[in-house]
């Protein structure tokens, strides 16, 4: 079980269970999803509670490394708040709370806080049905690229479902992760710099055989692994991308990842893909949106209103 606020414990494995007890009542916010909280969670540091039944955590910013709390749930929240910011204040942390979904907003006394939308940490939901098969849907960018993509590697190309038990997929992925980021240095790009700790942790969960509900889809030419996505089915309709990386030195090979692991998710009987957010960084921005989201699900950061006179 989860201790009750103000007692908070380390994030373990066993928490999995209760996580999903809870965040199964909502739309599925990726920052309050177990295995991503898990996986990024490469410093051991993040802490969980209860409050008035909001499930409650001490995040570590994914840019910054400073922590702050945030809450996912919608039972008395002007005091869920209050509580957090006072212990925000105690602990000499910034005064405000970061990535409150939109539904822990309701019922909340506006005038008491100063509440901020903020885009960066927006999840991306987008369709399955459109993104496999781009041309009917008219995504044309994308449309464009994956036929270069199969038009000169056809002959070569082998879409398989990875088995994260296996000892050989599992190197392979972390191979393809190095590359990935060996590539991002070259382009001078900004990364998050944990990225190869976050998928050793999610590969930890499939060896503990924490595994139920993954779906993972592997692009390879001449048997060798280019690209891959790691995706979780967490409802009847929603799944969410945990993991998608590929070398890029494939022209077009992320438009062919996308709508070939798309079209395997269909099957399973899912409508939308939860791509999570883009963390403000303008590549990965002007990558999601070439996806045509249809929707977004929005954050907030809120913070004591200081223009109250008392």
């Amino acid at each position: 079980m989860l201790p009750k606020f103000p007692q908070f414990k380390k994030l373990e494995l066993s928490d999995k269970y209760y996580f999903e007890e809870i965040t199964s009542k909502f739309l599925p916010y990726s920052d309050f999803n177990f295995v991503s909280l898990w996986s990024w969670n490469t410093e051991g540091s993040t802490r969980v509670s209860m409050l008035n039944e909001n499930l409650t955590v001490r995040f570590i910013d994914y840019i910054t490394n400073e922590p702050f709390y945030s809450f996912l749930g919608d039972n008395l929240t002007t005091d869920t708040v209050e509580k957090l910011l006072a212990l925000s204040k105690n602990e000499g942390l910034k005064e405000e709370l970061k990535l409150l979904p939109e539904l822990s907003l309701s019922h909340i006394d506006n005038s008491l806080f100063t509440i901020t939308e903020n885009r960066d940490h927006f999840d991306y939901i987008l369709s399955l049905e459109k993104l496999a098969d781009y041309e009917t849907h008219h995504i044309t960018g994308h449309a464009s690229f994956n036929r270069r993509f199969i038009s000169e590697h056809e002959q070569r190309l082998t879409i398989k479902l990875l088995d994260l038990h296996n000892t050989d997929h599992q190197n392979e992925v972390l191979s393809l992760t190095t590359i990935w980021m060996e590539n991002k240095v070259k382009q001078n790009k900004t990364f998050l710099a944990h990225l190869e700790d976050a998928v050793k942790r999610y590969l930890f969960i499939t060896e503990e055989k924490y595994h139920e509900n993954f779906v993972s889809i592997g692009v390879f030419i001449d048997n060798k692994l280019i690209a891959f996505t790691i995706n979780e089915l967490v409802d009847s309709d929603y799944c969410i991308c945990h993991f998608m990386k590929g070398d890029n030195s494939y022209k077009g090979i992320y438009s062919h990842l996308v709508t070939k692991t798309s079209q395997e998710l269909l099957k399973t009987g899912r409508k939308y893909i939860n791509f999570e957010q883009d963390l403000g960084l303008k590549n990965l921005r002007q990558s999601k949106k070439t996806f045509e989201p249809i929707n977004f699900l929005k954050k907030f950061t809120i913070a004591k209103n200081n223009n109250i006179l008392y």
